[in-house]
């Protein structure tokens, strides 16, 4: 791996040691009050007006989190996409429609626990708010019946890393 040890040579972390995958989501209502307390690297160790945090199911490993640049030479531009999926099961079931409509118009900021025990935090700088979603009743049993829902932010940086401390003062 000569080209990932030039990528990832000031990392403690090789790229074979990569462990994909969402372990938890917790959302909260965007507040413009928060004010994010952050290391010099950017790591988030600390914020005032925090508002609390709810956590999200996941059934059957089926959220992503994805993060897009968008460069625009021509306006020396660079933006990231944020993206969260998150799959609400039981596409016939009234509980999970209202849960999907009240998130519909909501402004949001996630905070996503990865599969290695990292800790993100999308939404920080513009709010999350739902873009797209889409739902299916299944044809043949075993088939997907539920509502994917994609939570999406535009950001000028990649998602803030959270320590771990302070995410378990998050999420108790």
């Amino acid at each position: 791996m000569p080209i990932c040890n030039n990528i990832d040579s000031d990392y403690t972390r090789s790229c074979g040691n990569v462990s994909s995958g969402i372990k938890e989501i917790y959302l909260t209502n965007y507040s413009a009050g928060t004010t994010w307390a952050k290391t010099g690297a950017g790591q988030v160790t600390g914020g005032t007006g925090v508002p609390t945090f709810y956590q999200y199911e996941i059934r059957q490993k089926n959220s992503s989190a994805t993060e897009e640049g968008i460069i625009n030479d021509q306006f020396g531009s660079i933006n990231i996409n944020q993206n969260l999926t998150i799959v609400l099961l039981g596409y016939g079931d009234q509980t999970v429609r209202q849960a999907a409509n009240n998130l519909l118009g909501s402004q949001m900021v996630a905070l996503i626990k990865t599969e290695d025990d990292k800790w993100l935090l999308f939404g920080e700088g513009s709010p999350l708010e739902v873009s797209a979603t889409n739902g299916a009743s299944g044809v043949q049993a075993g088939e997907f019946a539920g509502i994917n829902l994609t939570i999406s932010a535009q950001a000028s940086d990649y998602a803030p890393t959270i320590s771990t401390a302070y995410a378990a003062t998050l999420t108790a």
